[in-house]
């Protein structure tokens, strides 16, 4: 499957989620604006300590599920 460009692992990462048919990665919205803030922090020079203070906002149901495979 990997070959064919299908997803093979179980949990696809953060800011992806798995179609289910294809068996390909697509962007997940709401994930990617989350992995989009944590970069540009990340950039401006705030350690994880602040990252992690700046990020406690209302998570995403897609941030909320338990199975990440889709």
């Amino acid at each position: 499957m990997a070959e064919n460009g299908q997803w093979v692992g179980e949990a696809p990462p953060i800011g992806y989620e798995l179609d289910r048919e294809t068996h390909r990665l697509r962007v997940c919205p709401e994930e990617a604006k989350l992995v989009e803030k944590i970069i540009e922090l990340s950039i401006e020079g705030d350690g994880t300590a602040k990252i992690t203070h700046e990020l406690r906002v209302p998570v995403s149901d897609c941030l909320l599920k338990l199975d990440r495979t889709g």
